[in-house]
Formats: C-alpha cells, sequence, structure tokens
C-alpha cells in the first residue's frame, strides 16, 4: 500500500517537472498527442466527451 503512494507520489513530482519544463510546449502535446492517445484508447474513461 505504501509502495504505491510512494510510486504515485514519484510519478507526480515527475509529471508536474515535465510539464513545469515543458509549459510552452503543453498546448502542443495536448492537441496532437492527449487527443490521439484518448481517442485511439480502448478505455471508455479516456475518450474525451464530445
Amino acid at each position: 500500500m505504501f509502495h504505491i503512494a510512494e510510486q504515485i507520489e514519484q510519478a507526480t513530482q515527475i509529471f508536474e517537472e515535465v510539464t513545469n519544463i515543458s509549459n510552452e510546449w503543453r498546448p502542443y502535446l495536448i492537441v496532437h498527442v492527449g487527443i490521439p492517445i484518448a481517442w485511439l484508447s480502448p478505455s471508455p474513461r479516456l475518450k474525451v466527451p464530445s
């Protein structure tokens, strides 16, 4: 249980660092990476609501 929490915390910190570094790239990444991944994902909870 604690290990999972630590991994989530680490992943969150890494994600925050990456998003801070690529703040100006965020709109590009959302449009060109996030949306296609959401569309192609078989998981319905990741799909973008239309």
